[in-house]
């Protein structure tokens, strides 16, 4: 089946997680994106970012209308685990919390809903999860790959659980993939995004503090964007969390990422 289409966004130009900014309000968020004209928002929906689901739905559509006018909706984070998936107990829950986000972004068709993926299923998992979420929300899920073992080929095949869920995009964070190289070395974990590219609907490039890890961030530049990379553009946005996340800071780290990012493109396209 052919995946939806993603929102198209320049490759030069990264767009920016709120949880980046600490505490968050929407008028501190919509400066911030002003200020430093953010091409694109990927929004945390859950408790720690703007507890969507907790407010009246006229209030939070409108919420979500304000920001996508500043800066286009591209990605919307719900707390739900894939751990909640396939855990009996959490299905129900977890299923009712994506179709209301699901319902809130009716007005922004091309956004899309992240999924954290902390928890790694088992090989026999992977089989019932195409009956269990067969009647999930057409807006495309995004499964943010949030423990080093999904970059270990050997170990975890995040293409394959895409394959047995047509709906579903692979979300690959800097972060997760320096610590996968830590773990496992850079040979497996670049054979690893490799095999994942074509699944791959996002990325975010995390600075933990100290900038992007240059290591993980040429590795997604080159396997994803490289010449043998993938034939579309694939979102990418800017993680950021450091100790201090005021507007300042934050604007800074932003800056530095921009410039670290579009180093590595260029360098991509004179090699």
């Amino acid at each position: 089946m052919k995946h939806p289409p993603l929102p198209t966004a320049s490759l030069q130009e990264l767009g920016f997680y709120s949880i980046g900014l600490w505490p968050v309000t929407a008028r501190a968020l919509e400066r911030f994106l002003l200020a430093n004209a953010v091409p694109s928002l990927d929004l945390r929906a859950g408790r720690r970012g703007f507890a969507l689901l907790e407010r009246p739905v006229t209030e939070s559509r409108a919420l979500l209308r304000r920001l996508h006018a500043v800066a286009p909706l591209r990605m919307i984070a719900s707390d739900v685990d894939l751990g909640d998936v396939v855990a009996d107990r959490c299905h129900e829950r977890a299923w009712d919390s994506i179709t209301a986000l699901d319902a809130l972004i009716c007005d922004v068709p091309d956004c899309l809903i992240r999924l954290l993926g902390r928890y790694v299923p088992r090989p026999e998992e992977f089989v019932g999860l195409r009956e269990l979420t067969a009647l999930w929300p057409a807006h495309t899920l995004l499964l943010e790959l949030h423990d080093p073992t999904w970059f270990h080929p050997a170990i975890a095949a995040p293409w394959t659980l895409c394959a047995d869920w047509p709906s579903l995009r692979l979300l690959a964070d800097s972060d997760q993939i320096a610590q996968a190289i830590s773990c496992h070395g850079s040979v497996p974990v670049a054979a690893s995004l490799a095999a994942m590219r074509d699944h791959v609907g996002m990325v975010h490039l995390c600075d933990t503090g100290d900038g992007l890890d240059r290591d993980a961030t040429d590795m997604i530049a080159q396997t994803l964007f490289g010449r043998n990379g993938h034939n579309t553009a694939v979102p990418v946005g800017f993680e950021f969390t450091g100790p201090d996340r005021s507007a300042a800071c934050v604007a800074q780290a932003y800056a530095r990422a921009c410039a670290h990012w579009q180093s590595s493109l260029g360098a991509l396209q004179l090699a």
